[in-house]
């Protein structure tokens, strides 16, 4: 028996970031007492009616997405039962951090250092 939930360890990236699969992979884990996911199962960034979506997280903190993860069918081949070709799919929601934008460093020549800030909602820290 197979399932899946969020990911604890919420997957970080870049504001700016356009998510992969690699991040939606690394944004589910198996249920506590599920089998492990086997070889050939995808994982996709989709929106809320289910449509394949590369989102890109464009707001500082936590942002939530939603990835949907599709099992390999059991059997393949053209002679199989029809039941063994189907592809279990569950889409869960998963909360992703998104990095604020660092400021900018300009040295100057008299040695002094000016810092910018980039000009962006304040986020006092990422969950």
């Amino acid at each position: 028996m197979f399932d899946i939930q969020a990911n604890a360890t919420k997957v970080t990236v870049e504001k700016g970031a356009t998510l992969n699969s690699n991040n939606a992979k690394a944004a589910v884990t198996t249920v506590t007492g599920s089998d492990g996911l086997p070889d050939g199962t995808t994982y996709e960034w989709v929106n809320a009616t289910g449509t394949k979506e590369n989102p890109i997280a464009n707001v500082s903190g936590v942002q939530t997405f939603r990835v949907k993860v599709t099992l390999p069918p059991s059997q393949s081949g053209n002679d199989q039962p029809n039941a063994t070709q189907k592809q279990p799919t569950k889409t869960i929601e998963v909360k992703v951090n998104v990095k604020p934008t660092a400021p900018t460093v300009t040295a100057e020549t008299n040695g002094d250092v000016t810092v910018t800030p980039a000009n962006e909602t304040n986020v006092n820290k990422l969950k």
